[in-house]
């Protein structure tokens, strides 16, 4: 089993990369989510990877983070997702924001995902539901009441999104906004202003 990639990335495209190691390129399957986190091309590269195998191919999954990955192999013990469908939810969806649709049974905006139907989404939710309990308490808010940190970063994500930038990649920019110390204490508006760099 590979776990992981580390050497030049030499082409990329959405979903898709080329990681050359040693003189051989791996082709490897890559959610929008870590595309966007990408380094520049020829450049070093170190890509957690999934190796799909089935009767026919051998296929390789890569993310950024060990987030990422967990909870790719974790959709893939949910009946009738595969690596593709599982693929298309990690790019249609900010981690933080999924956790936040199974902890408040949030059917609609799972089944918003291409490739997510009505039933996929309620299943999701019947069979993660129990396991939202294991995640981190900073991700999930289920029933409480958003502290000031909070609604400033929904605010942030949620301007962002109106302005037709994709969840997760609102969500990662007013993360890394809210991240900068010299910005404490900013007005929300302000902040969005800053936060449109890093979409």
């Amino acid at each position: 089993m590979i776990a992981y990639l580390y050497g030049k990335l030499v082409e990329t495209a959405p979903t898709k990369i080329v990681v050359e190691v040693g003189g051989v390129g791996y082709h490897v399957t890559v959610p929008q989510s870590s595309y966007q986190d990408l380094p520049d091309l020829n450049r070093d590269v170190k890509i957690l990877t999934y190796q799909h195998v089935r009767e026919d191919a051998l296929d390789l999954y890569g993310f950024i983070t060990a987030e990422e990955r967990d909870l790719f192999k974790t959709l893939l013990g949910i009946t009738g997702i595969g690596p593709k469908v599982a693929i298309g939810i990690l790019s249609g969806i900010s981690i933080h924001e999924f956790y936040q649709a199974i902890a408040h049974h949030d059917t609609k905006r799972l089944s918003s995902i291409s490739g997510v139907g009505k039933k996929t989404a309620e299943r999701l939710v019947l069979e993660l539901k129990d396991t939202v309990s294991a995640v981190p308490a900073v991700k999930i808010t289920a029933g409480k009441a958003k502290s000031k940190a909070e609604q400033v970063f929904s605010d942030v994500a949620g301007a962002l999104v109106a302005l037709g930038y994709k969840p997760f990649i609102a969500e990662n920019a007013a993360r890394k906004v809210l991240d900068e110390k010299e910005n404490a204490g900013l007005s929300a508006e302000d902040l969005v202003r800053k936060a449109l760099k890093y979409v």
